[in-house]
Formats: C-alpha cells, sequence, structure tokens
C-alpha cells in the first residue's frame, strides 16, 4: 500500500493530506488537521506570536536522534549495548505552490513517495549486537527493547519521552489543546467571512465547492469511476486536479491564511505557555 503524506497551506490550512493508496481504482483520503513536530524543546523557545505553528513544528529527523540516544541510555540501564541506529535527512519537501501546480492535491496525480530519514533494517548496527548473544540472551534482549503489551520496552518508552520533550504538540494532551485552539479560530468572526470569501474565489475560478475536503471528496469520486486503462479520462483528470487545488492554493493565501494567521497571533500565547508546561513533564525511560 502507497502511502503518500504532505502538508498543505489549502483550505485546510494547518494540517495534513494524506492518501493511502491501493491501487488507482481504490484509495483512501483523510485530512488530518493538527500541529506539526518541533526539534528542540518547546520550553527553550522564545514565546511570540506571530505564526504559533511555526513554532511548534520542527526537524522530524532531530525526533528520531533524540529517540535512539534515549533508547541507548534505556539499554543501557538495563545492561545491554544499544547503537543508535544512523538517521539521514530526507529530500526537501516540495513547496505547496510547486506541488498543487504539479500534482494538484496529489490523489490522481501519482506524486513522488517521500523518503523517510530511517535507515534500513541492513544497515542498523545493532543486528550483529543481537546475533551475538544467546537465544535467550537474544529474547531478554528483545524484551526491553521491544516491550510487552502489559510492560512497554525502551523504544516505546523512550519515543513517549522524547516526544512529550521535543514535540508536545503530538501528546494526547497537547493534541486537544491544539485541536481547541483550531476550533477556536475557526469560530472567530474574521475567519467566517474568510471562509466565504474562500468560497467566492474559488467560484470565480471554476469551482463551486465550499472546502478543500468537498474539492478532494469529487476528484476522489471520479477517480474511482473513471474506466480502467481509460488514459484519455484520467489525463483529464488530472487536469482538472490540478486546476481546483492551484485555484485553492491561490485563493487560501489571499483569503482564509491571512484571516487564520491574525486571530492564531492574538491568542497563540496561552496555547504555546499550556505546551511548554507538557514539555517539562518529559522523564527519562
Amino acid at each position: 500500500m502507497r502511502f503518500h503524506r504532505r502538508s498543505f497551506l489549502f483550505s485546510g490550512a494547518v494540517g495534513f493530506l494524506v492518501i493511502k493508496r491501493r491501487s488507482a481504482r481504490t484509495l483512501t483520503v483523510v485530512v488530518l488537521i493538527g500541529a506539526g513536530c518541533s526539534s528542540s524543546s518547546i520550553a527553550t523557545q522564545k514565546i511570540d506570536s506571530r505564526n504559533v505553528y511555526d513554532q511548534i513544528k520542527g526537524d522530524p529527523v532531530a525526533l528520531q536522534i533524540e529517540i535512539e540516544r534515549r533508547v541507548a541510555d534505556c539499554m543501557k540501564r538495563k545492561g545491554w549495548t544499544y547503537s543508535p541506529t544512523p538517521v539521514t535527512s530526507p529530500p526537501a519537501v516540495i513547496a505547496d505552490t510547486v506541488f498543487a501546480t504539479t500534482y494538484g492535491y496529489g490523489i490522481s496525480t501519482n506524486p513522488p513517495a517521500p523518503a523517510s530519514g530511517v535507515s534500513s533494517p541492513e544497515n542498523d548496527p545493532n543486528t550483529k549486537i543481537v546475533n551475538a548473544l544467546a537465544t535467550a540472551d537474544q529474547t531478554a534482549y528483545s524484551t526491553d527493547l521491544i516491550g510487552t503489551p502489559a510492560a512497554p520496552g525502551c523504544r516505546i518508552a523512550a519515543r513517549r519521552a522524547a516526544i512529550t520533550k521535543m514535540e508536545p504538540a503530538l501528546t494526547p494532551s497537547g493534541q486537544t489543546l491544539v485541536t481547541d485552539f483550531q476550533k477556536a479560530v475557526e469560530a472567530d468572526p474574521t475567519v467566517i467571512q474568510a471562509h466565504k470569501d474562500w468560497t467566492a474565489c474559488m467560484r470565480r475560478a471554476g469551482f463551486a465547492i465550499d472546502t478543500t475536503v468537498s474539492g478532494v471528496n469529487h476528484i476522489t469520486d471520479r477517480l474511482r469511476a473513471l474506466p480502467v486503462d481509460d488514459t484519455a479520462a484520467l489525463a483529464a483528470l488530472q487536469h482538472d486536479e490540478i486546476a481546483m487545488a492551484s485555484a485553492d492554493y491561490a485563493c487560501t493565501t489571499t483569503t482564509l491564511l491571512p484571516a487564520r494567521r491574525k486571530v492564531e497571533a492574538a491568542h497563540s500565547g496561552e496555547l504555546l505557555q499550556a505546551l511548554n508546561a507538557i514539555a517539562q513533564t518529559a522523564v527519562a525511560p
């Protein structure tokens, strides 16, 4: 199953467009609204109100490096040797404006799959460490690393601690805070009017949709209904998808985005302080 994930600016503005593709005929599109990640403890970051989401997102590679460091420390305390798995930087994400004009929403256009920054299993330096152990010790090592349903191991504990410290917006309580913040932003009269302006902008561009989600659903339904091997129909759909996404991007950046940023800036301090409090609860696994 192909999994494509990209950030987007369109009328969903802050979140991820997730496409799970099994084939050109079977796919699921989900819009996840949420914050990104942070590459250093949010508690060390200056609180300002220019763009709340820029302050709570960061480098996922730095997070993975921190997780590996914490796994090694945890395993050492249990009497094992664990070598942090090398993490490489993934290629740069295609800019939203370029993605929209090239791949649309990425539904029918088959965009390139993003590469992972985590090394492949065959490059895991711990493979040799485990293979050198006696069978009984291999089992004990695995239990301490992976854990059991009743007792999570070092890997899960390290991930939880690293996320709490570096990406508090992705913890359960942090997600609730961000969701509540976003709901308050969307309910603000300034943003409500911006939604109307966005809809009018899209209609002027020739698209009678109320949200990005409705546009995505329309493209998805057309893709599912395409005759098998009808390349002409697929090309027409791809053309329409790119046109819609390009208009969506243009309309969003002139209506919804500035309205949201204005409202977010006025109310972001409380959110950031609450996330700081979560970050400072992180403990060693």
